[in-house]
Formats: C-alpha cells, structure tokens, sequence
C-alpha cells in the first residue's frame, strides 16, 4: 500500500514556473501524494493558477496576507492535515518522479517512533532547467552541533515523518526569526531524531537572479554570508534556542539539553562565554565556519 504524504508548499508570486513544480508534484510515484498551498498574498498570476488547481481538486490552498516565507511555512505546518509523511516545496523547481518515496523509504528503515528527517543533495539547474552541477555538501556532519555552526540543508529536500510533524506543531506562534528549515532540523535533532542525508539528487533545482534563498558563490561570497550574523541575524541562533527550550522543553533531554542550555545562558558571564566558543563539539567540518562561528559567540552576537 502506498503512504500518504503532504506537500507543503508556500508561493509568493510565482507564476512563472508554479505550474512545472505542481505537476512534477503530482507525478510522484508510489506515494498518495496531496498538496496544501499557502499563498503569501501574490500579486501577479499565482492565484489564478492555484485556483485552477484548486478546482480540479488537486491542491488545497489557503489564501493568506503577505508574512514572509519563514512565517508562511510555519503556518503551513499548522494547518496540515493528517499523514504518515510531509515535505516542503518552494514554488520554482521540479522534483524527480522518485523524490517522495526515495525519502519515505529510507525514512522506514528507521525508528520511526522518533523525529525522523530526510534530505538530500541537489541538481543545480538553470531557468530553463539546464544541468549547471550537483550541490552536495562536503564534509556534511550531521548532529546538533553541527547545526547550530552552519545551517547547510535545503528545506525543499526534506521528507519529515508523523512525529517530527507533531514536534514542530504549533511553531507558528512563536514569532521565529530563524528559518523554517533550519528550525525543522534543530527541533529534530534537539527532540532525539536523526537526520539522514541521501547523497544522491531527487530535485532540479532551479537557479536565477531572484531566489530567496541563498546558494553557490565564491570566497568572498561565503564570508559575507557567514558574517551575517554581526548584523541582520545578530544573535538569531541564541534566540532560536531559547524559543525551542521553553516550547519543548519536556522532549529535550540529556546532550541536547545541555548544548542548548549552554547557548541560553552564554551571555551570563566571561567564563560562560568562553567555554561555550571553545567547545570543540561545536564543529560542522568548515573551519572558516567553526571559526567565524567562535568570534560571533565571543563577541555575543550567536
């Protein structure tokens, strides 16, 4: 018997390229696949294509006001239906025909009486879905601390199980600044779940001068990128954790407790600080970014 799964999808003027991503969609195989769309209050012709869709009873759309991506997918997650599996889509790219049940399948072996996450590479394309190269994160480390260093992992390759589903429940009210993805993976690792990484690509991803999220680009590039967090992320992850201390805190236990609770309470003295920058557990296998990620905590900014 096929499993059921929800498409979590949020659009903001996408007509563009909505119709190929919601047919690849609908073209998994193997899975009962459904499609909730929240549109963040689109201007040009998303609507009207989703209303389409929508009359043909092959997606579920909620009409939503402009919040931005983040808070969109939050609320998304909040208004899900029941299902043994979920995942996220942004509206510009095609998935391969096998991305839902690639994940769903690894996911099984499992134990899946715990917070379970999928994800994978990517096949960077272009706007016309030309092969440009495969992203595949090099020394990919997966664990809690790993996360807190550099959030690598792309939402739209993720297939979630029931329980993390269930963990994340709720997350729309508490105001995140933290990407929902980034957030998706901390809450399974901190919960006790594991994350599993396929190396192989199930997605064209789609590439062009205005996506939203960020990807690619040289040196320079990087470091502009990591040092954010001096200026518009100034102190987003310590934020981040101290939401996802008090909203779960009855699921968090053991390592994980104390990492988080280190983060929490870093500001309260030199001595906490310190040991918290030099913890050496806090490693994502990029040394400019274990390092960059050491000043930002030495100067309070994390």
């Amino acid at each position: 018997m096929n499993e059921n799964i929800q498409v979590l999808m949020s659009t903001y003027n996408g007509e563009k390229y909505l119709r190929n991503q919601i047919d690849s969609i609908l073209s998994q195989e193997n899975v009962n696949v459904s499609i909730l769309v929240r549109d963040d209050g689109s201007e040009d012709g998303t609507l009207k294509i989703l209303e389409d869709y929508e009359s043909k009873g092959q997606i579920k759309l909620i009409k939503g006001q402009n919040c931005g991506f983040i808070r969109s997918f939050l609320e998304l997650i909040d208004s899900s239906d029941k299902s043994d599996f979920y995942a996220y889509a942004d509206q510009d790219d095609v998935w391969m025909p096998d991305k839902l049940i690639s994940g769903i399948e690894r996911l099984k072996k499992e134990d899946t009486s715990k917070p379970l996450l999928y994800c994978t590479s990517l096949q960077r394309v272009n706007e016309d879905l030309k092969p440009l190269s495969v992203q595949s994160y090099p020394k990919l480390k997966l664990s809690i601390y790993s996360q807190l260093v550099r959030e690598r992992l792309a939402g739209c390759t993720f297939v979630l199980n029931k329980n993390l589903r269930d963990m994340l429940y709720g997350s729309s009210k508490l105001d995140l600044e933290y990407s929902h993805d980034s957030w998706t993976v901390l809450t399974c690792w901190a919960t006790g779940g594991k994350v599993v990484f396929d190396n192989s690509p199930h997605i064209l991803f789609r590439r062009y001068g205005t996506n939203t999220s960020v990807d690619g680009g040289g040196l320079k590039k990087r470091i502009k990128h990591e040092l954010r967090y001096f200026g518009k992320c100034r102190n987003q992850r310590f934020k981040a954790v101290k939401k996802l201390l008090d909203f779960r805190a009855d699921k968090i236990e053991g390592d994980n407790k104390v990492i988080l609770k280190s983060i929490r309470d870093y500001k309260t003295s030199t001595r906490a600080t310190f040991r918290l920058a030099f913890n050496t557990k806090l490693d994502c296998g990029i040394k400019m970014s274990n390092f960059i990620t050491r000043i930002v905590i030495l100067f309070r900014c994390f």
